[in-house]
């Protein structure tokens, strides 16, 4: 859906997505039939993005509470040596 105040917003989007659609590096090509074909690649709601960035965001997040997790109670060897 698109939604816009004025028709030449809605006319500047899709003539933004038209060339996006004609670039050939936006198409995904794979063997169908032992032919190659192509096809565009797929695209992603505002949503989507929000909902992979913040899946990668607590992934870091994650790894990073690990990485500063305080050491365990087990001496080092250095100190069991003392």
């Amino acid at each position: 859906m698109q939604k816009a105040r004025y028709s030449n917003d809605v006319m500047r989007f899709r003539r933004y997505l038209g060339m996006h659609y004609a670039d050939e590096r936006n198409t995904v090509t794979y063997a169908e039939g032992g032919c190659e074909r192509k096809r565009p690649r797929r695209l992603t709601t505002i949503a989507e993005q929000q909902e992979a960035i913040a899946a990668r965001d607590a992934t870091i997040e994650s790894q990073r509470a690990e990485i500063e997790a305080p050491k365990s109670a087990t001496s080092s060897c250095a100190e069991i040596a003392r």
